[in-house]
């Protein structure tokens, strides 16, 4: 039993999280297209570097702009097997990369939103860039992609104040960021990819608010262990909301 569900329920569910190297996995896959894209990729800003938010109490990951350059331009190099031609994508970003990574993705035909989604920390809990002239950031931004003029579900808010959550992931989203967020996004016809997935939010949340299908893909042994325990937990709750007819999906 996968928290109080069978593992044939569990699949049937269309839920999982994949402990996986999405580079290598991005180049391999076959199945059908997600509509719906979650990224939260590091920031390239070398968090992993600092001593600011108990990073250390909570595993490090490789966080320098090369990395968030080449997770990105995989990404978009092998689009056309993982991304529908009508698509929203969502991606947290430092604004160091603003311009760049809009511009790489209109390259691919996706226009950006003229506002970001802004989560705003209302803990007031946040890096401070350059600790001796900088101010602390307490604002995490996510462009909202749209390709194919896909609608949205409803017309949200843009800033959504919610404390910091940690439960075992220094850059944990909070499950209620996101669950605000994808209001705007995930319905019975979402199929959601969410390709370094860390603690497992996005994939929770899909799955509570009814998507076809969540996919989440974690590098980290570690991370991705405590994300499929987290998600086995939520399981019973959203199985008899998220079940789906197998008969119609392709693998």
């Amino acid at each position: 039993l996968i928290g109080g569900v069978s593992e044939p329920e569990a699949e049937a569910l269309n839920i999982r999280i994949l402990n996986a190297d999405f580079s290598e996995w991005a180049r391999t896959y076959s199945g059908k297209k997600f509509n719906l894209l979650h990224l939260d990729f590091p920031y390239g800003i070398n968090h992993d570097r600092s001593g600011q938010g108990h990073t250390k109490d909570f595993g490090t990951y490789a966080d320098s702009e090369d990395v968030f350059k080449s997770l990105v331009q995989t990404l978009l190099e092998n689009e056309e097997r993982i991304i529908s031609s009508s698509a929203h994508i969502i991606c947290w970003i430092s604004l160091r990369y603003f311009e760049w990574t809009k511009a790489e993705f209109a390259k691919k035909g996706f226009s950006c939103l003229m506002q970001p989604f802004i989560w705003h920390k209302s803990d007031n809990k946040g890096i401070i860039a350059d600790t001796q002239c900088g101010m602390r950031n307490v604002g995490e931004y996510a462009l909202i992609f749209n390709r194919g003029r896909y609608p949205v579900l409803k017309n949200i808010s843009n800033i959504f104040p919610h404390p910091t959550t940690k439960r075992f992931h220094a850059s944990e989203k909070p499950l209620s960021v996101l669950e605000r967020l994808f209001e705007a996004f995930v319905d019975e016809k979402t199929r959601l990819l969410d390709p370094t997935c860390g603690s497992g939010t996005a994939i929770i949340a899909g799955a509570k608010a009814g998507a076809e299908e969540c996919l989440g893909i974690e590098l980290d042994g570690d991370f991705a262990k405590k994300a499929q325990e987290w998600l086995k937990i939520e399981l019973e709750g959203i199985k008899g909301k998220n079940e789906v007819d197998l008969s119609s999906l392709s693998f």
